[in-house]
């Protein structure tokens, strides 16, 4: 009986759609993908099966991935930028650029890196729904000779089992609307430890980042008890919100700036752990503060950047809202120091009055 092949036609493409319906209903996500896979393999006609796996990938694909993808200008400067990093590469050492992607998602990046030239790129993906997707598309667009797929974290990649030597560059995308959020500052530092040569060129390089203090009933609602004493309720509950910061449009967001805009410097992504960069800014509303709000210029190298501002056209990105410790009324007028730092590998800031007489500092991230 453990010969299951040997049954009749259609019988293992109905066991496995079987298997995926079970796996689905456990919330087992992941692994209905691949029972459901699996039944289109042993019968690409089941329309059942096709329906399957539209439905649960719709499930676990969130759909800011589609606003990114969508996002030309990304799409087009990270183009251009590993165009210029290959044909400088090839000017240095020649033809043979190997190349490493950190978080392929769907492999856009990878593709990227191909049409400009490298020779074979080595594509690192841990999630167990992009790394199949990932290698379908690579394989659609016939790239698969010069494209491999690792199903597994960078920090779990080895020389020589899953990459063959130290490699030549390094593109990466490991950033969110937080900018730090998806941990790059770790990433590329492991991988130029241990997976890259010692003058590999990295992309992206630095951020600028900007910044703005924000005040929102919506966020408030959202953060702290507003009825009733709430005390020692208020500080539970703020305790448990383990999240510093949160992804928002600002123009879908119902909020008043309270002050200009604030340019807080630029850091680098290679080496960023341990930057601060403090600025002093007036307040130009009066309001309750309840966040600072930021977005970014990602430099990719020297000369291409693109911006994750609320008013760039045609942006894919949400803007980072970083939740402050408590709220603080502020009058038009007042003075505001703001220092951010990156502490670990997360953005963290403090606003206090320019006299020293008050701070107040966003919500730590809880110890991983």
């Amino acid at each position: 009986h453990g010969a299951m092949g040997m049954g009749p036609p259609g019988v293992l493409p109905q066991l496995h759609f079987g298997l995926g319906k079970l796996y689905y209903g456990l919330g087992s996500f992941c692994e209905a993908i691949q029972a459901f896979r699996a039944a289109l393999e042993g019968d690409r006609t089941m329309v059942t099966a096709m329906e399957a796996l539209d439905s649960v990938l719709n499930h676990t694909v969130d759909r800011w991935h589609f606003r990114m993808l969508n996002d030309r200008v990304r799409n087009e400067s990270y183009g251009a930028a590993v165009l210029a990093a290959v044909r400088r590469l090839e000017h240095r050492r020649g033809a043979g650029i190997q190349a490493l992607d950190i978080g392929t998602g769907t492999g856009i990046l990878s593709m990227a890196m191909v049409k400009a030239g490298a020779a074979r790129v080595y594509s690192c993906e841990s999630s167990n729904v992009f790394a199949p997707m990932a290698e379908s598309i690579i394989r659609t667009n016939q790239m698969s000779e010069r494209i491999c797929v690792l199903n597994k974290h960078s920090s779990a990649l080895q020389i020589p089992a899953d990459v063959p030597c130290r490699l030549d560059l390094l593109c990466t995308e490991l950033v969110d609307s937080g900018l730090l959020g998806e941990h790059i500052i770790p990433a590329i530092a492991d991988a130029r430890a241990r997976l890259l040569t010692d003058d590999a060129v990295i992309i992206p390089q630095a951020a600028t980042v900007y910044a703005a203090l924000i005040s929102s009933p919506e966020l408030r609602s959202q953060r702290w008890l507003q009825h009733g004493d709430g005390g020692s309720m208020e500080a539970c509950l703020a305790g448990r919100n383990k999240e510093p910061y949160t992804c928002v449009l600002l123009d879908h967001l119902e909020h008043v700036q309270l002050s200009p805009c604030m340019t807080l410097g630029k850091m680098s992504l290679v080496d960023g752990v341990g930057a601060v960069a403090a600025t002093t800014t007036g307040i130009i509303h009066s309001g309750c503060v309840d966040a600072v709000a930021i977005w970014y210029d990602l430099h990719l190298d020297d000369q291409i950047s693109f911006s994750t501002a609320p008013d760039r056209q045609g942006c894919g990105w949400d803007q980072g809202v970083y939740f402050l410790s408590g709220p603080r009324d502020l009058e038009a007028g007042d003075k505001v120091s703001v220092q951010m730092k990156v502490l670990k590998d997360r953005l963290h800031f403090t606003l206090g009055a320019a006299d020293g007489s008050w701070c107040v500092s966003s919500c730590e991230q809880a110890v991983e």
